[in-house]
């Protein structure tokens, strides 16, 4: 680290060289001239200088050549850095000195510092003064100086003759108030101070009467008039106004957008621009174009510019100021007229103010009770909580004497009842006793009549002229004026609110039309609670509906499916087990169509009833759907879920009486266990469903479920898949049974019957794969199988001559089906057959399922053409009434009686009264399933009239039916035709 002298006679030029020499690390030290530098090196012996040449006292070039003088201090190294030698002639007079580096002001302080870095890695002897005459070198020092001096004062002549300009400028600038003459004086001056051949100036007028001001200097009128059109806040003009900063520039070519001028700008070769600016704002700028006598403005230029530009602005801104002055002060002038013309209104205004204070007081307490309601509507869970609550905000918040609520009432002799109230002395208790022994006639000219019957408040400012139902129960004074504020929800007026107060004129216009605001809020608020109630009713009735069973009250199949997926839930956390059981109530069905619904809902009641009773506690109960039940047992096994089936079988024991009848309540359940069974509610449900399924089928009270059961279960799903294919491959065959007129023994017609022809299983019976159809919805596809195959024949056979009708059945969903009639119409069209060789066959319980709803299906059909037989008769509940109404014409009574008819008396006896029943309402009758000679012939004795069985022949492929028919004659051996 070296030690460094800097003597300069500018103290930031010593700054700036000390700066730079502690970058480096140096220790620095300071002189203002050559005469305090010698004094510093004889006492700190620095390891260099550096000095400035012209400085006063005693300048560079005496200092080193002192310093050389004296042998102690000679060999110190010097570096020169001036900035008024040429870098030339200072060398050759360092030189002289011995002075090796001169440095000529402004520098780069790289530069400085690589001065610093040779002087102080120079480790040779100090460099002498060159050998010269004294009087030479005092010669040369003195013209240089000489000089120098005279640059100096030619540049501070210049300056004084500027300084005098400016100061004459300002003068002018600050006597002068009109912005205008301002701005041009501003320009005018700027340009002939600083020597340039235009000068424009633009500036926002503060005034906002003028967008934009622009003064001109130099320019001929048509050149300025264009620049009054400029804009001053785009291109380098805005620049300038936002960073406050000065430009110079150059343009060559004198093209003034290259320079970033935009608009009818003169050409500009050179120009300065500077922004007009006070201390908080910038107005706009000033532009001089091309400098006279030189090719571009200087830093000097720049200065005077920017002192003159801001001058400029501190009083264009003192002058808008002066203008707003006067404006104002003249405003002021006016505004003292006005006022002394005022105080006569003034002093009726206070008059007014007082009154005005008087009823805003009035508004106020009415604003209180307002938002006090409206705090008391937000809280408030009941209707009467509600009542009570406003008549307390009114009188505590608004402070009135007194409020109540009274409700209009149906009842005529007391027209009116109390809800509630506060400040009533002796309370709602006394009113309403008192309510009850005022005569109507005497409240229906209270205010609180007139309200409710006109529907509009009213208003009562002196109560001494008015009766008042209620003036002996209040206290002396209590009310000296009312109002009466009709409840409105809707069209219908509910009641009425009534205040009291003890000043007599209380209630003003303003004050009422609040007071009238918040009943209507509080009509609001009954009317919403009453929602709110209604709304809460119909949550738990929906509620209600959503997870109880209407009928029983038992909780339905949603809620205890939730309950069982808890169930599961908290039995696989915690390792635990339980039973579930579905338990269905058998013949209710028999019981809906024998005894009507009314008495099957009573057997489910009676059943659930049941079921409570032998139900141990803790167990869940639901009715899933129909006649289904359910029960869930937490933490049993089998055994205890089947000693609550003997439980449930014993209290089952006792019949159940309907319509007199008494009747065995028979039921089967289904057992499954978790979690060796399922783990899932679907899962348990199968289960259940299931085993009830399997307990119905072996007449079994009840059964545990077993996977033994899911195997019959996969061999029906995969029958089902294979009927559908088999429908849709044609793997069915028709079969047809002949029938035959027993008087004559002629084939009168055939029913038509299905067989499967199955790939593995061979030809399949109905009875394997119908059930599985009406089970999984195919039947309505199988039936509509049946009905083109019959057409077919019937189409074939009556192009051969030997047309037959041939009977389908219908089944119960075939009769629902709304496509039937148009199906079997589009099929008649479609084949030619006419109508009338197609016959549909309905069993008595498919009729009877829904009797008026087939009587209008069959209806239907009949006007269509086709003949109806009721198939199966007997078996059902079918009355004489609806028998008589069906349009069929053919009844076929069930093989169960003509089977055993000639071994039962009873079936004989059925037989015959049937077949008399039937003839006697125009019908005629059909016996399936004759199979014995017997048979034949007792029928025929009956009167029969068509007979079917396998007496006469087995079903047979509908391509051997014709060849049959043609065999010959088709009697039963032993059978004879009856005499005419």
């Amino acid at each position: 680290m070296a030690c460094i002298l800097v003597v300069d006679d500018h103290e930031a030029n010593r700054e700036l060289i000390s700066s730079l020499a502690s970058f480096r690390g140096h220790e620095c030290c300071e002189a203002a001239d050559g005469l305090e530098a010698l004094d510093v090196v004889r006492t700190r012996r620095p390891d260099l200088v550096i000095c400035d040449i012209l400085m006063p006292t005693m300048d560079g070039y005496e200092f080193v050549r002192q310093l050389r003088a004296e042998p102690t201090i000679a060999h110190t190294d010097v570096i020169f850095y001036t900035a008024n030698f040429l870098e030339q002639e200072a060398l050759q007079l360092a030189q002289t000195c011995g002075v090796r580096q001169v440095l000529v002001k402004p520098c780069e302080p790289e530069e400085v510092l690589r001065a610093i870095d040779r002087a102080l890695s120079d480790t040779g002897p100090a460099p002498r003064p060159t050998a010269t005459d004294n009087e030479q070198f005092d010669r040369e020092h003195r013209r240089l100086l000489a000089d120098k001096l005279v640059q100096k004062a030619d540049l501070l002549d210049h300056a004084n003759r500027r300084l005098s300009a400016l100061m004459e400028l300002n003068l002018q600038l600050a006597s002068e108030r009109d912005p205008e003459v301002l701005l041009e004086k501003v320009c005018r001056g700027a340009r002939s101070l600083i020597g340039a051949r235009y000068a424009i100036l633009g500036v926002n007028d503060t005034s906002h009467t003028v967008l934009v001001r622009i003064a001109t200097s130099g320019m001929n009128e048509a050149d300025a008039s264009r620049i009054e059109h400029l804009r001053i806040d785009i291109g380098m003009p805005r620049d300038v106004m936002l960073d406050r900063r000065p430009q110079r520039f150059v343009t060559p070519g004198g093209d003034p957008h290259v320079a970033g001028l935009i608009g009818d700008f003169p050409p500009v070769h050179s120009g300065l621009i500077v922004p007009v600016v006070s201390p908080k704002h910038v107005y706009g700028w000033i532009l001089l174009i091309d400098k006279l006598g030189s090719d571009g403005f200087t830093d000097e230029d720049e200065r005077l510019l920017t002192v003159n530009a801001a001058q400029a602005g501190r009083i264009y801104e003192n002058g808008s100021l002066y203008n707003q002055i006067k404006q104002a002060a003249a405003q002021l002038q006016v505004e003292v007229v006005e006022r002394k013309q005022a105080g006569d209104r003034i002093r009726v205004l206070n008059q007014e103010l007082e009154q005005r204070v008087r009823d805003l007081q009035h508004v106020s307490r009415a604003l209180r009770t307002l938002s006090a309601g409206n705090r008391t509507m937000l809280r408030a869970r009941s209707e009467s909580e509600l009542l009570s609550s406003m008549c307390d905000a009114i009188v505590s918040a608004g402070s009135y004497d007194s409020a109540i609520v009274w409700y209009c009432n149906s009842d005529a002799r007391q027209p009116f009842k109390p809800m509630a109230e506060s400040g009533f002395g002796p309370g709602l208790a006394a009113l309403q006793a008192m309510g009850d022994a005022v005569a109507a006639a005497e409240m229906s000219r209270g205010i609180v009549a007139v309200a409710a019957q006109s529907g509009s408040t009213q208003v009562a400012n002196d109560m001494r002229t008015m009766r008042d139902p209620f003036q002996d129960l209040r206290h002396p004074g209590d009310c000296a004026s009312a109002i009466a504020c009709p409840l409105r929800i809707g069209e219908e007026i509910i009641g009425v609110l009534e205040i009291c107060h003890r000043e007599a004129n209380a209630f003003q216009p303003d004050e009422v039309q609040l007071l009238t605001e918040s009943a209507d809020d509080l009509a609001f608020g009954i009317a919403t609670l009453r929602v709110q109630a209604e709304r809460a009713q119909t949550q738990a009735a929906m509620h209600r509906l959503t997870y109880f069973d209407a009928m029983t009250g038992l909780p339905n199949e949603a809620q205890f499916s939730e309950e069982l997926h808890a169930a599961i839930t908290a039995g696989q956390r915690e390792q635990g087990c339980f039973a579930v059981l579905q338990t269905n109530l058998d013949r209710l069905r028999d019981v809906n169509a024998a005894l009507g619904l009314e008495q099957g809902d009573a057997m489910l009641k009676e059943f659930s009833r049941r079921l409570l009773r032998v139900a141990p506690p803790g167990v869940r109960m639901a009715r899933l759907r129909g006649n289904e039940f359910a029960m869930l047992l937490l933490g049993a096994d089998h055994v205890a879920a089947a000693a609550l089936v003997d439980r449930l079988e014993a209290e089952l024991a006792a019949p159940f009486v309907a319509a007199g009848i008494p009747l065995d309540l028979i039921a089967r359940t289904g057992i499954a266990l978790f979690p060796s069974h399922g783990a899932s509610v679907h899962a348990l449900f199968r289960c259940m469903d299931l085993a009830v399924q399997q307990a119905r089928e072996r007449d079994l009270p009840h059964l545990v479920y077993a996977p033994s059961l899911d195997q019959g279960q996969s061999e029906r799903l995969q029958m089902a898949s294979a009927l559908r294919r088999a429908i849709e491959d044609g793997d069915l065959r028709l079969y047809l049974q002949p029938k035959i007129e027993m008087n004559s023994g002629a084939i009168c017609g055939a029913e038509a019957l299905v067989r499967w022809q199955h790939p593995e299983r061979g030809l399949l019976a109905p009875g394997v794969f119908i059930p599985l159809a009406e089970q999984i919805g195919l039947i309505k596809p199988l039936t509509e199988w049946m009905l083109r195959s019959a057409l077919y024949w019937n189409k074939t056979w009556l192009a051969q001559g030997c047309a037959l009708p041939i009977a389908v059945n219908l089944s119960a969903r075939n009769l629902r089906d709304e496509d039937l009639l148009r199906h079997i119409r589009q099929l008649h069209d479609s084949t030619g057959v006419p109508r009338g060789l197609l016959e549909l066959e309905i069993t008595e319980t498919t009729v009877m399922d829904d009797a008026e709803f087939a009587m209008r299906v069959l209806n239907e059909l009949k006007a269509e053409g086709i003949p109806l037989h009721i198939d199966d008769f007997g078996t059902g509940y079918s009355s004489l009434s609806y028998l008589q109404k069906l349009p069929v014409d053919c009844v076929k009574i069930d093989q169960s009686f003509v089977r055993h008819m000639t071994q039962d008396r009873d079936s004989a006896a059925i037989v015959k009264s049937t077949i008399d029943l039937i003839h006697d309402l125009g019908r005629k009758l059909v016996a399936e399933g004759v199979e014995t000679i017997e048979c034949w012939h007792q029928l025929q004795s009956f009167g029969c009239d068509v007979a079917q069985g396998y007496l006469i022949a087995r079903p047979m492929p509908a391509e051997e039916f014709q060849l049959w028919a043609a065999s010959g004659d088709h009697l039963p051996s032993g059978a004879h035709i009856p005499a005419q």
